[in-house]
């Protein structure tokens, strides 16, 4: 994981990118919000993932926004658990 996101609250990943990320380019195991925004990836798996199996997870919502997020030659662009609560 190129961004690994362990805190609460809101994290903001404002401009940047990633490049030949074989798997997942940010994970989100903390609590929270992300907002990815202006964020470049390419030859990716996932650009964002929630974490499926953190110690904790029924009591903790994640959520994400994407604005300006340009992906190219890659899988998916959000990976979330909705039957966790995420959004």
């Amino acid at each position: 994981d190129a961004i690994s996101i362990k805190g609460s609250g809101t994290a903001n990943i404002i401009g940047g990118g990633a490049y030949k990320a074989a798997d997942k380019v940010i994970q989100h195991n903390g609590c929270g919000h992300v907002n990815i925004i202006n964020f470049y990836a390419n030859d990716y798996g996932k650009v964002y993932r929630s974490c499926g199996n953190c110690k904790g997870n029924s009591k903790c919502k994640r959520s994400v926004h994407m604005e300006g997020v340009t992906a190219v030659n890659g899988g998916e662009l959000i990976g979330i658990n909705t039957n966790l609560g995420d959004k």
